[in-house]
């Protein structure tokens, strides 16, 4: 997992290491400086990540995230905006569990999955599929969630009536957030929702002007089921069971995989190997 200038990795026996810059302690360490080539996170006695198995890891900016195999979340680095999951104003220099005492919106879940934007981050909870086969689900938790360049709002089941009233308590199977203030949802059924920063059609919707507070549906994905999706600064991916890739947002750099330099996508454009169909 990437952040803005530092880097986290997991093996599969459950270790982490990091490298990159650590100016609030986003490296899982006490280091005032910067770390050129992977340290493992060491925990020592009474550390919160002493003798615990990490299974997932994500960075925002300046703030990094860890899940382990019994569904708990700690965090380090920066807590500007309450992105670590607790209150504290100042940074966090080695990974502390964040408890129901710190954050009465986790109290009795079991987190499954986690994602960070730049100054956010946010959990999908096992809350199981109502008795009915199959492998679960979850709900969106929040912590506050930096959406519009003018401040911080929080987002929760039902708040705003975005995500009850689309039933996403029961399916959602990944999340995805980074730099530029927006996070992308997918349903097990291939849907995919999307909010917060909604420039240059980054959420696979035509309306490339505006911001969303609740959950919208990437129209220009209908009908096509997506088993994955990734959100970067200011464009989106979008991979579907038939390996074909969609994406949306900017091109200013060719970020978005195609042979024209353009400013932004004003539609989702697909991307197959070497056939490129910018009608979608």
């Amino acid at each position: 997992a990437c952040g803005s200038y530092h880097t986290i990795f997991l093996d599969d026996n459950g270790n982490v290491y990091s490298c990159g810059l650590n100016s609030v302690g986003q490296l899982g360490y006490t280091n005032d400086g910067g770390v050129e080539t992977p340290r493992k996170i060491t925990p020592g006695t009474g550390d919160d990540l002493l003798d615990k198995t990490i299974v997932q890891v994500a960075c925002g900016w300046y703030h990094t995230i860890f899940l382990d195999d019994n569904g708990n979340v700690y965090s380090c680095g920066e807590n500007n905006n309450g992105q670590l999951g607790y209150t504290n104003d100042g940074n966090v220099e080695t990974p502390r569990k964040i408890t129901p005492e710190t954050r009465d919106d986790l109290y009795g879940k079991t987190i499954v999955q986690v994602a960070c934007g730049n100054y956010y981050t946010i959990f999908i909870s096992d809350i199981g599929d109502g008795g009915g086969g199959g492998g679960g689900g979850g709900e969106v938790v929040h912590i506050p969630l930096y959406v519009l360049e003018s401040g911080i709002y929080n987002i929760s089941v039902g708040q705003h009536g975005g995500l009850s009233s689309l039933s996403f308590k029961d399916n959602i199977i990944q999340i995805s957030g980074w730099g530029g203030g927006h996070t992308l949802i997918l349903k097990s059924n291939g849907e995919v929702f999307g909010f917060g920063l909604g420039g240059y059609s980054v959420l696979g919707n035509p309306d490339i002007y505006n911001d969303f507070l609740s959950p919208i549906s990437a129209t220009d994905l209908a009908g096509i089921k997506i088993k994955h999706v990734s959100a970067g600064r200011i464009n989106s991916l979008f991979v579907t069971y038939e390996g074909k890739v969609y994406v949306a947002g900017r091109n200013n750099h060719g970020q978005a995989g195609i042979d024209v330099i353009i400013d932004w996508t004003p539609t989702t454009l697909v991307v197959t190997g070497d056939q490129r169909d910018p009608s979608g």
